[in-house]
């Protein structure tokens, strides 16, 4: 049960007993973790992946259109609707990345807004995104630096058919879907 204040009365944390590396690259690494569960059962083999942060930018214009990318993603062997999104370099802020990866991706800038974080899929893994709001500077639009694996087309959509795209299972990518249910109840401008 969550009181009032939003803290878990009930839930207990597990007890991390200790953690060896399986398997690591430039990537990603995956731990096998021991824990000692909250009814004292001790689990030897929950494996947990670490990957780096990466932000996720929801990109608006002046007519409240919001920005998409569409490109092939191996994983799901398909092309696929998302938002501009990338890594965090190291020593760089959620909002720098943001801008950056805007910047890269589509040659668009403007003022960088963090509306929040989620996580990716916090069962196994330590990553977060970090929501990135950007109101587009229109008059500027900077040299694309993709990079080699990037073929990205990009289109500013009404969020009326956006809308239609989501109810009719067309737009399936998680981060961007909670990336946009999040700036729509913000509901920044």
């Amino acid at each position: 049960m969550i009181n009032k204040s939003g803290d878990y009365t009930k839930l207990k944390k597990w007890q991390l007993l200790k953690t060896s590396e399986e398997y690591k690259t430039k990537f990603f690494n995956i731990e096998k973790r021991s824990y000692k569960l909250p009814n004292g059962k001790v689990v030897d083999d929950y494996y947990h992946i670490n990957r780096p942060n990466y932000v996720l930018v929801v990109a608006v214009n002046s007519k409240g259109e919001i920005l998409i990318e569409r490109n092939y993603r191996r994983g799901v062997d398909d092309f696929v609707s998302e938002i501009p999104a990338g890594w965090i370099d190291e020593n760089e802020s959620p909002l720098d990345a943001g801008i950056r990866e805007l910047s890269e991706e589509t040659g668009y800038r403007g003022e960088a807004v963090l509306l929040g974080e989620i996580y990716a899929q916090p069962g196994y893994m330590n990553q977060k995104a970090y929501v990135i709001y950007v109101k587009v500077d229109e008059t500027q639009k900077p040299e694309i630096k993709r990079e080699e694996d990037e073929d990205i087309e990009i289109e500013f959509i009404n969020p009326k058919i956006l809308d239609e795209m989501i109810s009719k299972n067309e737009f399936k990518d998680m981060g961007a879907l909670s990336a946009i249910a999040m700036y729509d109840k913000i509901n920044i401008q």
